[in-house]
């Protein structure tokens, strides 16, 4: 067996060059390590990143990266851009992420911001709690109405019924033998038709269900439409703010608010606002307006239809809150 110079004694070729290999593979991998651990955050591979990691390396050039443009208004809106633009610049996340304890600064800043957060949410769903109230009232005023009209509609059929099939019948059999008197068939026969004409009429009016008198009680459509509301139907001021503040993207400045009235009036449910009866329209809407048989179904289902849709914008803010305290976690 031949010897390698420079190798231990008693091995062979194959045994030294496997244990050359091995310090080599050693090598490059306390090489790979270091390189690794001194990387910038800014060259990671954005797939071997955690959302939270990616979300993190992107906020430390800029918040734009990681808040929505809406988020940074209503950030702006709470007050908030000051405290998440000091928490960038402090960048503590890596030492909060190997367990090492926060600043002081750092603690106070991020309490400040959960609790605004925090209360924000509780104060929008201080607000959808109320519209879904009210929308459930709706509802249940409409199936009241619905019933009695089911029970009226079912009781002109069955008198229709009778006028058409058996009095009309027994019209006809009179006229049959020609040794009876046809006139007593002819008048039960006229009188049939006339009955039937007005349970006809009577039916059409009962389609569209009795009307109710309502008092003066506003609702949470009353300040979107500018007008008086009380303590129940109150916004909080985060919530009417946001839906009193143009989108951002907006062309023509107009507020979610305006928004959505522009939306129902292209949808039919109300009157161009400016006009006399669409100012009624949106008065009987709301609620702050006494009323006398003028509730109809049709006007309950509209009211229910925009509260909804009202409800739908509010809920758009807890999207904005939850990136802020995403942000907030990877900052």
């Amino acid at each position: 067996m031949h010897k390698i110079v420079g190798s231990e004694p008693g091995l062979s070729s194959e045994s030294v060059l496997g244990r050359r290999q091995n310090r080599i593979g050693i090598a490059l991998l306390v090489v790979l390590s270091v390189q690794s651990f001194f990387l910038p955050a800014s060259f990671a591979d954005p797939s071997d990143l955690s959302e939270t990691e990616d979300r993190a390396s992107r906020a430390q050039l800029s918040l734009n990266n990681v808040l929505t443009a809406e988020s940074r208004q209503l950030a702006s809106a709470l007050g908030l851009m000051a405290m998440l633009e000091r928490l960038r610049t402090l960048s503590e996340h890596k030492q909060h992420k190997q367990g090492q304890p926060s600043t002081p600064e750092t603690m106070a800043i991020r309490q400040e911001i959960t609790e605004t957060v925090l209360t924000t949410m509780l104060q929008c769903q201080e607000v959808t709690t109320e519209i879904d109230a009210e929308i459930s009232d709706a509802h249940d005023a409409m199936a009241l109405m619905g019933d009695k009209r089911d029970k009226a509609l079912r009781l002109n059929s069955i008198a229709n019924v009778t006028t058409n099939g058996l009095i009309s019948t027994a019209g006809t059999i009179l006229q049959m033998p020609e040794e009876l008197s046809e006139q007593e068939g002819e008048i039960l026969e006229s009188g049939a038709t006339a009955l039937s004409g007005v349970l006809g009429v009577l039916a059409l009016r009962q389609q569209n269900a009795e009307k109710l008198s309502s008092g003066v009680r506003p609702n949470m459509l009353a300040r979107v439409f500018r007008r008086p509301n009380d303590s129940l139907s109150e916004y909080p001021d985060p919530v009417w703010r946001y839906l009193d503040t143009p989108l951002p993207a907006s062309r023509d400045d107009k507020t979610r608010r305006e928004l959505l009235i522009q939306a129902w009036e292209k949808l039919g449910r109300i009157q161009p606002h400016n006009t006399p009866k669409g100012r009624q329209q949106m008065r009987v809407l709301a609620g702050t307006v006494s009323l006398k048989n003028q509730v109809t179904m049709d006007v309950l289902d509209d009211r229910a239809a925009m509260l909804d849709d009202l409800r739908s914008a509010v809920g758009q803010m807890y999207k904005d809150l939850l990136n802020l305290m995403l942000t907030v976690r990877a900052l």
